[in-house]
């Protein structure tokens, strides 16, 4: 591995921000900071170099302060949930901006967030339309106070990188470049973090340039740049201080590139899993990863996953314990375990390299057997305050090294950190920390629980005499509940413990509902006290927490091993090992973990509220169901299984198969995948209605319904729609969101529409979904569609080429409802659906064009879910057509930019294939015709179609009727990049690209975001 020749320095000769970033953009332009998947093909690397990263900055500065109006260090709150490239380049350009940022979590309070917005006197926030509502409390108060609150929508990330939005103007050098500032003083603030508020409210940690500077001298970053560390770090939030370090400061110290999620704006970021970690941190080439206990728990299940984490040079956790069990599996496996330290008060004072320099002469030196122990920083001048107990609490005094940005010692300048730790029975200076003086729950997950409000809550029921809350490096939280003494519960008989269950149930079921939703008590995770083991109390009466745990620490064990399963359940197996039987029983459970509320069977389970904890809990569920029967114990359920099966539906499925797992001489998969097809073809044309009345031609004044109206081709329909006199009204249906008029205001924007036709009185934003009753909406809005809608389009589907077909029923399932919906109203309605040309993609085209008419193969459509969810959907209309509905399916070919901006998605193949090409040196030959089509001319060849007087048919295929020849395109490209590159043969242009993907270097990874080639 090459060494990086310039590095910045850390001795305070130059500022941390922007000074490092703009070191880097000198010396070391083109390096990668961030690699991470391409948007258009995840399997792909792309990155933002230091350069890159550097003009972003300059760009926010330019948008947060022009011409460096107002106060120098003026705080400007960042409220938003956005990725972690978009996150980190706000924080720099804040920062360039001569401001002071503040990364403000998206999870607080409107209450947390106003407590930080007035302790730091802040009165500029840079926030999203989403999450406005968390302002609400400080607008009142600031309001009060004949105060002032900017708010500002956070910009687009193409703004930031015009790059990545062909067409785009780029600015010159001069424009670009923000004026300096005077250098900062070392008591200038750099920038604030905020505590977790495990205790109460979070508090506003200030960091001096000073301080900033200490935090990334700690050994836990020099580390890093010693031993060349690329930080696999995608799953940290970039509003926490270890974000803010690892996905930022640990590259610029070290010019090793970090591995982030891809960019999802304006959406909302990937959420981190298991797998997706281990996803992103393989294609990015990182050799350490960053994650919770939690996670490492499940990898510790796959002996391939383990093979891979030994590769890495260090696999680092914090925020929660490991289980001692899996610790040393991966340790015995040869896994550099390291557990670290770290808080914001005093900042990342770990040593997780402090085994690396040792050469085995230091008899106190850690070792791989110590994963669970570790030292601190000798910057750090520490205190070890002894508890009574042989714990002892860690307290950071102040020193010239090492400041913290608190101080709340009573004796002498210093942060007392109320954690708890042990020393190590023989080498000295090694310590393991065990809890908190204030009783904080930690779970497996990092997430921390303040248990006294639930267990007070709890514990006022009249038949309940103390409750302790436990969970401690676990996936989820349990009560110890200890009946008053004229209950006298017996805990070995199930009968009475279920029925005392039941009967406090409403209380804990309260105190879930006020607290975080990682703290929730299930019912099978309330432990009820024996009367012969009393809770143990303190000469006051209350209960003394650490000996009563100790007390019930084999019942909880137990409880834990039992896989979270009521043996008195009646939820502990299927009645059979049927598809039926069991998606009936995973109803139930489903059910169970949901206060009762039932999914419904084809829908999402995360769509319908279910999260990571749910998961956890139906899992182990499912295992200990299957151990449960004789012939099933050596099934194996892999961690990502539910992920994989979403839907109650495919989840029973995919147990089935493994239950009944088929020989090798089974049907292909491409027999399987029609046969899915055609499966889902006869559920949904099951018991179609028929129209009781004959259709008619429109009215002159039309009111239409238009699903999926945020997207290009939405947006220039209902552009369209707003635009034409014949229309009275739009009913713009886009999925349930807080921000979805400005979804749509932003659209606009973006695709150079004019945004005055949403302010119409004929403009109708709503937002619901058809798999929910009245569709989600409000009765009177459901009521006031259904008597005056009289045409449809149908435009909303799920994009994603990688997911199967299974993933799309909730949208083929939400079709079908709005099909029963057409045919109950009390007078004709036109329907359009908007498919895909994608449902022939397997059509010989030596057979001839293909048929406006219903394709009798689903073999032509099984390249992709995406594809075959619209041939399933296509049959499904042509029977509700034979029916009598007026239903009519467009099958929409390749769509390109509008002919006015001629702008297209940037994740498309074409800019992608332009883009690599130009890398390349080289444009390929495609041996096909090109039809492409306008956005605009789509959206209004679709509104003839709806306002046609004549009878539609079944099908219209809709591609460019005068196909063009590529080398056409070709001299359009060449024309436009205004430079003639070679074009050779696609074959040639393929060899090309793996050739230089095989020897890539930063500069050509930089410059190229590859596509499949098939």
């Amino acid at each position: 591995m090459a060494t990086i020749e310039h590095l910045p320095p850390l001795d305070g000769s130059i500022d941390v921000l922007p000074g490092f970033l703009d070191f880097h953009a000198r010396y070391n332009p083109d390096l990668p900071w961030a690699t991470f998947p391409s948007p258009k093909d995840p399997t792909v690397a792309s990155t933002i170099s230091f350069l890159e990263l550097s003009q972003g900055s300059h760009r926010v500065a330019h948008l947060v302060r022009p011409k460096r109006e107002g106060n120098v260090r003026e705080t400007v709150v960042l409220l938003i949930n956005t990725d972690s490239l978009l996150y980190v380049t706000m924080i720099v350009g804040i920062a360039r901006a001569g401001f002071v940022p503040f990364p403000v979590s998206y999870r607080n309070s409107p209450e947390a967030v106003a407590y930080l917005l007035e302790k730091t006197s802040c009165r500029h926030v840079i926030t999203q339309t989403g999450l406005t509502h968390l302002l609400s409390a400080a607008q009142t108060s600031y309001a009060s106070q004949n105060v002032t609150l900017r708010v500002d929508e956070l910009p687009s990330i193409y703004d930031i990188f015009p790059s990545l939005s062909p067409g785009q103007a780029i600015e010159t050098a001069d424009e670009l470049l923000y004026p300096e500032f005077e250098r900062a003083r070392p008591e200038d603030l750099a920038i604030y973090m905020h505590s977790a508020g495990s205790t109460g409210l979070p508090k506003p940690i200030p960091l001096s340039q000073k301080v900033f500077l200490q935090w990334i001298r700690n050994p836990m970053f020099t580390g890093s740049r010693d031993h060349r560390i690329k930080w696999a770090a995608m799953a940290l939030p970039t509003f926490h201080s270890m974000g803010v370090l690892a996905q930022l400061m640990a590259p610029l110290i070290s010019g090793q590139t970090v591995g982030l999620y891809e960019p999802k704006s304006p959406g909302p970021p990937v959420v981190p899993n298991p797998k997706n970690v281990l996803d992103v941190a393989r294609l990015a080439n990182c050799n350490a990863i960053i994650s919770v206990p939690s996670f490492i728990e499940l990898w510790a299940e796959s002996e391939e996953t383990i093979k891979y984490l030994a590769s890495l040079k260090i696999l680092f956790f914090g925020g929660g314990p490991l289980s001692i069990e899996n610790g040393n599996k991966l340790i015995k496996a040869g896994v550099r375990l390291v557990s670290a330290y770290g808080c914001t008060e005093a900042g990342p004072v770990a040593h997780p390299f402090d085994g690396y320099d040792s050469d085995g002469s230091d008899p106190n030196a850690r070792t791989s057997e110590d994963w669970q122990w570790q030292g601190l920083s000798p910057l750090c001048k520490l205190r070890w305050v002894p508890q009574g107990d042989g714990t002892y609490e860690l307290q950071f005094l102040t020193c010239e090294a090492h400041q913290p940005s608190v101080e709340n010692l009573p004796d002498t300048k210093g942060y007392a950190t109320s954690d708890l730790w042990i020393p190590h029975p023989h080498k000295k200076g090694l310590w393991r920390i065990v809890g908190r003086k204030d009783d904080v729950i930690v779970l497996g997950s990092g997430e921390k629980i303040v248990p006294i409000p639930q267990e007070r809550y709890i514990a006022s029921h009249p038949l309940i005499s103390d409750v302790v809350m436990f969970g401690r490096g676990r996936q989820q939280a349990g009560v110890l509940v200890e009946p008053v003494p004229q209950c006298n519960i017996d805990p070995n008989d199930k009968i009475a413990v279920s029925r005392f269950r039941n009967e406090i149930w409403s209380y804990i079921d309260q105190a879930n509902q006020k607290a975080p939703t990682f703290a929730r008590i299930f019912r099978e995770m309330v432990l009820i006290c024996d009367p012969a083991k009393p809770l143990p109390r303190a000469a006051k009466g209350n209960v003394v927490r650490k000996h009563a745990l100790e007390l019930y620490a084999h019942a909880i064990e137990h409880l834990y091993d039992r896989s979270d399963i009521s043996q008195g359940s009646t939820l502990s197996s299927p009645t059979s090992w049927t598809v039926q039987d069991i998606e009936t029983w995973l109803l139930a459970l489903t059910a169970s973990v949901n206060n009762g509320q039932s999914l419904l069977a084809a829908v999402d389970i995360f769509e319908q509220g279910l999260d990571s904890l749910h998961v956890t809990f139906i899992r182990n569920h499912i295992i200990s169901a299957l151990r449960l029967s004789r012939n099933l114990t050596s099934v194996v359920i892999s961690q990502n299984f539910i992920y994989d099966h979403p839907t109650i539906h495919n989840l029973a499925a995919a147990i089935f198969e493994i239950v009944n797992p088929k020989s090798d001489s089974q049907e292909t998969k491409e027999t399987r995948q029609a046969d899915q097809i055609n499966e889902l073809i006869k559920k949904y044309s099951r018991d179609l209605p028929k129209a009781n009345t004959k259709v008619t031609p429109p009215a002159d004044k039309v009111v239409v319904l238009l699903t999926g109206p945020t997207g290009s081709l939405g947006s220039h329909l209902l552009a369209d729609l707003l635009e034409d006199d014949r229309v009275s009204k739009v009913y713009a249906l886009s999925r349930p969101s807080p921000q979805s008029i400005e979804r749509q205001r932003t659209s606009f924007l973006d695709r150079g529409l004019p945004t005055h036709l949403l302010s119409h009185n004929k403009y109708a934003s709503i937002s619901g979904d058809f798999n929910l009753n009245n569709f989600g909406l409000e009765q009177a809005i459901f009521k006031e569609i259904q008597g005056s809608v009289s045409h449809i389009i149908h435009n909303a589907w799920k994009v994603d080429f990688n997911h199967g077909l299974s993933s799309f029923e909730s949208q083929i399932t939400g079709t079908r409802k709005l099909v029963d919906f057409c045919f109950n109203l009390d007078r004709p309605v036109r329907l359009l659906f908007m498919s895909s040309i994608g449902v022939a993609q397997g059509w010989d085209n030596q057979s001839g064009p293909i048929p406006e008419t219903p394709l009798s193969d689903p073999g032509l459509a099984t390249d992709s879910g995406y594809s075959a969810s619209k041939y399933v959907v296509e049959q499904v209309l042509s029977q509700a057509h034979t029916n009598g509905l007026e239903a009519t399916s467009l099958r929409i070919g390749q769509v390109c930019g509008s002919r006015s901006t001629g702008a297209w998605n940037i994740t498309d193949w074409v800019p992608i294939l332009v883009k690599s090409s130009m890398a390349m040196g080289k444009l390929p030959v495609i041996d096909e015709p090109v039809t492409w089509l306008p956005v605009d001319v789509v959206a209004r060849a679709t509104i003839d179609l709806l306002f046609s007087k004549a009878e539609l048919p079944t099908l219209v295929n809709m591609i460019h009727p005068r196909p063009v020849a590529w080398e056409e395109i070709i001299n359009a490209i060449n024309q436009s990049i205004g430079t003639t590159l070679p074009v050779v043969s696609l074959d040639e242009w393929v060899d090309a690209l793996e050739l230089l993907s095989s020897s890539a270097t930063p500069q050509d990874l930089t410059n190229i975001v590859s596509s499949s080639a098939e």
